[in-house]
């Protein structure tokens, strides 16, 4: 019987329409009798090996056939999207061996985020931002910042090539807090661009960002149906939030306790607000270990995502505006506390 889980070639970087062959490591002793495809990336993969060529979805891990003579594999990366980014891996495998991650979707041990894009909707009119995606991007989300008058919006994310309505309703902003809507799913390695529209009933402008995640598979709930793209997963989460306020720039501020045990705390989202100006920062910590430092008027929010915490939460105000201050807000869960290794 052979053991292991076989040899690994790769990473290749893929472009698309350009095929390259690898070759089996174990020509020389007792060939390979199947391959398993890691393919990390936006594109859609055409494998020739045995028979008819394979075709391997994006982020996807497939184990297929070889013909067991210590022959090549070609694959060619295909996409209709220029945008596609990501890493092609090979796995070797021995007659009985089996390959190193189970075949299927395949997960991430971070999730990473960046700004997609800025806006800006003056009232009573509708506003439209194209908004370019990655092949890795899984979901959005909306942020809106505080903003007197509590004017209420009509938001739409839809793909300009796939045409998914990603997601759209009404809500009403919150004079002193930022507002967070989704995360909602989207399909980067479907649409290079995404059309985010707002229609502001308001009279004042209102503004904000719209986040863009490349989440790990662990942080979506499986639920049933859903289409064969997304396999019908959701992220979810975030429905309790707390607040404090904060005006002294020395002394910190318990925010959230040390969780029980067995428990801990999964932050979604961070935000500030200042009732009596654009000034001020806070910062948050855990025990001497600062998580955050946001800033009003450049960066007062901050989306996390689901980061985990396993112990109490204080805030401090290091610029002292006096008055009403700075008001420090967490919206988070508590969960049973994971197997992490």
């Amino acid at each position: 019987m052979a053991l292991g889980t076989g040899l690994t070639k790769g990473p290749y970087t893929p472009t698309a329409g350009v095929s390259f062959s690898v070759s089996d490591p174990n020509v020389w002793g007792n060939p390979s009798t199947f391959v398993q495809i890691q393919n990390a990336s936006g594109f859609t993969l055409s494998v020739a090996t045995s028979g008819a060529p394979y075709s391997i979805q994006p982020q996807t891990a497939t184990t297929i056939p070889t013909l067991g003579d210590g022959s090549v594999i070609t694959i060619t990366p295909s996409s209709g999207i220029s945008n596609q980014v990501g890493t092609i891996t090979t796995v070797w495998l021995l007659n009985e061996q089996n390959p190193p991650i189970p075949d299927g979707y395949l997960t991430a041990s971070n999730a990473n985020q960046r700004e997609a894009a800025a806006f800006a909707a003056p009232g009573t009119i509708t506003t439209n931002v194209t908004v370019s995606t990655l092949g890795t991007d899984q979901s959005v989300a909306l942020i809106f910042n505080a903003i007197a008058g509590s004017p209420t919006i009509i938001y739409s994310i839809k793909g300009n090539q796939s045409g998914i309505l990603y997601a759209s309703g009404t809500t009403t902003l919150g004079a002193s807090n930022s507002t967070v809507l989704g995360p909602w799913q989207i399909y980067g390695n479907l649409d290079s661009t995404l059309n985010l529209s707002i229609t502001n009933g308001g009279f004042s402008t209102v503004t904000g960002n719209l986040v863009a995640i490349s989440s790990p598979v662990e942080q979506f709930v499986q639920t049933q149906g859903g289409s064969n793209l997304g396999l019908g997963v959701y992220q979810y989460g975030g429905a309790k939030d707390i607040s404090v306020s904060l005006i002294s720039t020395t002394s910190p501020t318990g925010l959230l306790a040390a969780p029980s045990a067995g428990t801990v705390y999964r932050l979604h989202t961070l935000a500030i607000t200042n009732n009596t100006g654009s000034g001020g920062g806070v910062r948050f910590y855990t025990a001497s270990a600062p998580i955050a430092e946001l800033h009003m008027g450049s960066q007062n929010n901050l989306f996390l995502g689901g980061l985990l915490i396993d112990r109490a939460i204080t805030v401090v105000s290091f610029t002292n505006v006096g008055g009403t201050g700075i008001a420090a807000t967490a919206h988070y869960d508590v969960i049973t506390t994971p197997s992490i290794y």
